[in-house]
């Protein structure tokens, strides 16, 4: 889909259409990292789940706390976050021999939809040096900054650097 203008005929706007490409942030996939276009550095990992309906209100909060503690070590701006998918499955059971309950319990959930479940937790570290905007700095200056400025350069040193946070 190439880059067009297309005028609206209820109120004479113009709507213009980009390429794919051009709308994604993802710049580069290098080994199991992303590297995006603003050069932030993503990981992601699959999260395996817990049986947390048993829990006790003392258990999640010793989860808590530890979730905490391991974000602590984290530079400022990187953004921690979790994407949950769903999705229908056909049921379909181990070929295995198996107990009699077991295999008529089998036998009658076969091919029967089932609702399965993916989490993934993505860690996106800022891109090179992050500066903050302040009323004093004009609009001209940031844009400036902004063009002058590689957001990849030194990428392959905060590659690194990445990777070791992540695996804290």
């Amino acid at each position: 889909m190439e880059t067009q203008s297309q005028p609206n005929q209820s109120n004479g706007a113009v709507k213009k259409l980009h390429s794919l490409h051009q709308l994604l942030p993802v710049y580069a996939l290098e080994g199991d990292k992303l590297v995006l276009r603003d050069g932030r550095i993503a990981l992601g990992f699959v999260l395996e789940g817990v049986a947390a309906e048993e829990w006790t209100a003392a258990r999640y909060q010793q989860l808590n706390a530890l979730f905490a503690g391991a974000l602590k070590p984290l530079p400022v701006d990187t953004v921690v976050q979790r994407l949950d998918f769903f999705y229908d499955q056909p049921y379909r059971p181990d070929k295995k021999e198996q107990a009699y309950f077991r295999g008529k319990a089998d036998a009658h959930f076969m091919d029967r939809l089932m609702l399965h479940q993916r989490s993934y937790l993505f860690l996106s570290f800022p891109g090179g040096a992050t500066r903050r905007s302040s009323p004093t700095t004009s609009l001209f200056a940031q844009l400036s900054r902004r063009l002058l400025q590689n957001p990849l350069a030194g990428i392959g040193e905060r590659m690194q650097e990445a990777e070791s946070l992540a695996g804290e």
